[in-house]
């Protein structure tokens, strides 16, 4: 099977799902899915066809791979020093320590975007738009 075939039929699947799952299925949102299929794929095109959007992307994945290399660090020397006064720690609490600094590198700078720029209004106007009025 070609593999556009197949993700059609992935996505066609989920979409399925959501619709024998929901409520109310006379009131899905079909306008929504169809909207978010569209963005998807013009987003896709964007990403793929136009070399300066996919270097912009690669060069932000760098950025934040050295972020995660550098929390990475930050939590070992944390580690080893929490190591000495412990001596003995459960593996768990390690990839508890990790978890959390990964958090902190990764939302603090999100969150502050987002009350800079005030965006989550523009959202939900987007939302409005597209006749999404939230839970029913």
């Amino acid at each position: 099977m070609p593999l556009f075939l197949q993700s059609a039929l992935g996505v066609s699947i989920f979409i399925g799902l959501a619709w024998a799952v929901s409520e109310d299925r006379r009131a899905f949102p079909w306008r929504i899915v169809v909207a978010g299929l569209a963005f998807q794929f013009a987003l896709a095109a964007v990403l793929l066809k136009l070399p300066w959007v996919r270097d912009w992307v690669a060069g932000l994945n760098e950025v934040m791979q050295a972020l995660e290399r550098a929390t990475e660090a930050g939590t070992q020397t944390a580690h080893s020093s929490m190591d000495a006064i412990t001596s003995g720690t459960i593996a768990g609490v390690a990839l508890l320590i990790n978890i959390i600094a990964l958090l902190l590198v990764f939302v603090a700078p999100v969150s502050l975007a987002d009350t800079i720029l005030g965006l989550l209004p523009h959202f939900a106007r987007l939302s409005r738009f597209w006749g999404y009025r939230g839970p029913k």
